[in-house]
């Protein structure tokens, strides 16, 4: 029961420890921990959550009496999963995961794939996203996404019965811009009128400068470069591109003054 909970699992109703012998279709002689007692349908979509996370968890098909007539069908929400790491640059790391829950409708589940690629010197991250709503073997509707670039998937969970699609995907990068932008996104997967619904909102936004490009520079563009950076990364911190774009515009007068001395090896 404490190896449950210290893995991240949290339920509805807490874990009861039971003897094996109180409780007719189970193997007498053996203390077990139960998370509840649910439908055969109900049981079985927990018990794919929850293997995910746990092989060990399984479900037995037992009479509604005793001890088991006193426990309920919990709601059991599944461990944080680590989503983004270094990958190894020979191999690109590819991450799944799914919560699904059930609706009047049907199921409803929720798949996210996440790929990381590295190069050595850049990382790139992109995922997709695959909702489907079924009726037994019957497909009832269907939701797909791709996100590329560098893209990341922060959590997937599931609040009652919607499932939540935590990211941050990124608008710009410092690998084909001069402006890095990204925005922290919350999807919302839930089932209205028998299709499925998505509510996507920015939770929130980050921005900054990207670093000079040196590549091919001359000592002293190198040096007009650093000095527009270092004069204009503060205002573009977290301002929009607008903004930002102004204010490179404002100091590029002052840039273009830096002195071409020796000790930035002449002029260009």
């Amino acid at each position: 029961m404490k190896d449950f909970t210290d893995r991240g699992f949290k339920s509805s109703a807490p874990l009861v420890r039971l003897f094996s012998s109180e409780v007719r279709g189970l193997n007498p002689g053996f203390h077990i921990a139960v998370l509840g007692a649910c439908s055969s349908v109900e049981g079985h979509a927990l018990l794919r959550r929850a293997r995910q996370f746990y092989p060990g968890v399984y479900g037995r098909a037992v009479p509604a009496e005793g001890e088991v007539a006193k426990l309920s069908c919990p709601s059991v929400t599944t461990p944080r999963r680590e989503w983004y790491y270094e990958p190894s640059p020979d191999e690109p790391a590819v991450i799944t995961s799914s919560e699904e829950v059930l609706v009047p409708a049907g199921t409803l589940k929720v798949s996210v794939e996440a790929t990381i690629d590295s190069d050595s010197e850049f990382v790139a991250a992109s995922y997709s996203v695959k909702a489907r709503l079924t009726k037994g073997e019957q497909v009832i509707d269907e939701w797909t996404h791709m996100q590329p670039d560098f893209a990341t998937v922060s959590d997937l969970t599931l609040d009652g019965k919607t499932v939540v699609l935590t990211t941050k995907d990124a608008l710009s990068d410092c690998k084909g811009d001069s402006f890095a932008e990204v925005e922290f996104r919350t999807r919302r997967f839930s089932v209205k009128n028998g299709k499925i619904a998505v509510k996507e909102q920015t939770t929130g936004r980050e921005s900054s400068l990207c670093g000079p490009n040196y590549e091919g520079s001359t000592p002293c563009s190198i040096a007009r470069q650093t000095a527009l950076y270092n004069a204009v990364r503060g205002a573009c911190e977290n301002a929009t591109r607008d903004d930002c774009m102004k204010a490179i515009s404002e100091y590029e007068a002052e840039a273009e003054d830096v002195e071409c001395n020796e000790s930035y090896g002449g002029a260009d």
